[in-house]
């Protein structure tokens, strides 16, 4: 874990970069929600272009980084030369992930139906009561204890069938940058580098990851109206989101990758 966090602290470059892909990214969702339909469809599209540009570059040096080979390398150049060698792969995978999301929600919707039932409440009136915390008072206030279940019941599914998918997507993105540039192999070699012997340990991974994001959510709910502690922690964000990243890849690359050198196994594909 000291690696990660050294390898963070030396590469801090990684940081502004983010920063300023965020920053171009907010501007452009700004800018796009208030047009046309079809506006709006190629501002998606473009959207997803962009994400899978600076995915495929920023990832290709936190790789190099953990392979170590940053530092006789123009580091700079290492962001151009990711877009160029997996901006396609990148584009792949991110359409696959949004599929296993959108499969793993109709799952959770079917069993939804069956199993909990209608909650019987309007779209509209759950979009009206969303607008305060005084609404949304007044819209609890109005449900039946029933209803209050049920609609309870359907946030615990969703929730779990969504933590489902990013852990059956956790691996996905370093096997494409370690193992494979085709999506569809990087994400069989994930599937099975998450069912294999090391599960528990990428499992505690993946809640330990988790349990970071629910702290920071909790400290930013609290706390969001002061200014001062806005800045340091949409910092600390970045700061961990770079962590993550590093720590996950490095992760990979000693599990999964270093630990079958040697043994005469093809681990690409």
């Amino acid at each position: 874990m000291q690696k990660v966090f050294d390898l963070t602290n030396k590469y801090i470059i990684l940081i502004p970069i983010l920063l300023l892909y965020s920053i171009f990214s907010g501007v452009f969702i700004t800018v796009s929600v208030s047009g046309k339909f079809l506006n709006l469809i190629f501002a998606i599209l473009l959207f997803g272009l962009m994400t899978s540009a600076f995915t495929a570059g920023w990832l290709n040096i936190i790789k190099n980084i953990i392979l170590e080979k940053s530092e006789n390398t123009d580091f700079m150049g290492l962001f151009p030369e990711g877009v160029g060698e997996y901006f396609l792969p990148v584009l792949g995978a991110l359409i696959n992930i949004i599929f296993i999301f959108v499969l793993n929600l109709f799952f959770a919707g079917i069993i939804g139906i069956n199993f909990i039932g209608n909650p019987e409440v309007s779209p509209e009136a759950l979009s009206k009561a969303m607008v305060s915390t005084e609404t949304l008072k007044q819209f609890v206030a109005s449900l039946t204890p029933e209803q209050i279940i049920k609609i309870n019941l359907w946030d615990f599914l969703i929730l779990g069938f969504m933590g489902l998918s990013y852990l059956l997507t956790f691996l996905y993105i370093p096997a494409l940058f370690f193992t494979t540039k085709n999506p569809y192999k990087a994400y069989i070699i994930s599937i099975k580098n998450l069912f294999s012997k090391s599960f528990f340990k990428t499992l505690g991974l993946f809640l330990a990851i988790v349990l970071i994001h629910i702290v920071i959510s909790i400290s930013t709910a609290i706390m969001g109206g002061n200014s001062i502690f806005n800045f340091i922690i949409t910092f600390i964000n970045f700061y961990i989101v770079t962590v993550i990243s590093i720590g996950i890849f490095y992760y990979y690359n000693v599990e999964f990758i270093e630990s079958k050198l040697g043994q005469n196994i093809d681990i690409t594909l």
